[in-house]
């Protein structure tokens, strides 16, 4: 019996070289390609997720300041009127909440930009002294007020510069009203 030795010849390699080269180079383009779209898909989800989380902090944040302007304002109106129990039951009310507030607060480390947090601050510094003491006047509590309003318009415009919006000026939010520019902050904004 003979054998046949089939030897290749070097245009064969040089063929086999040509073919397996490029899909090499595809295939690993493609598993790249792959990778970079999963990672990229993978990276904008996380920033979805991260961005509804989020606005869900700045639509909490902003409905604790009113809800914390309006609590101070009937809380001093029920002690200069003398109605205790009105003002016992406020300020029950309000304590039951005050763990999901401070949770919320402590998020702004998470979420707000430093405006925002040095703003949320001094609101809370403010209307904190404003309920010192045994009595609550409507002096302090406007004082209060208007920090929590100085606040709000920094965590809006916090909100808006992270929704890819115009910034608002404090003349669109004010009433054109003689004492409108009072607080420091009013004074010193190029708007009034």
């Amino acid at each position: 019996m003979m054998t046949v030795e089939i030897v290749p010849s070097p245009n064969f390699w040089l063929e086999a070289t040509k073919i397996i080269i490029p899909a090499l180079i595809a295939g690993l383009g493609a598993w790249l390609g792959g990778k970079l779209s999963i990672s990229r898909e993978m990276e904008k989800l996380r920033n979805e997720r991260a961005f509804d989380h989020r606005l869900d902090w700045y639509h909490r944040a902003a409905r604790g300041i009113v809800e914390t302007q309006w609590f101070l304002t009937n809380f001093s109106r029920a002690l200069e009127a003398g109605d205790v129990a009105l003002a016992k039951k406020l300020a029950d009310k309000r304590d039951e909440t005050k763990v999901a507030r401070e949770a919320d607060q402590r998020e702004m480390t998470f979420f707000a930009s430093p405006a925002t947090i040095a703003a949320l601050n001094r609101a809370n510094v403010r209307a904190g002294n404003a309920l010192k003491g045994t009595s609550l006047s409507g002096e302090a509590a406007q004082i209060a007020g208007r920090e929590l309003n100085n606040a709000y318009f920094v965590l809006a415009n916090d909100v808006r510069k992270h929704l890819g919006m115009k910034p608002l000026t404090l003349q669109e939010l004010k009433a054109e009203t003689p004492d409108s520019a009072n607080t420091k902050l009013d004074k010193q904004s190029p708007e009034t």
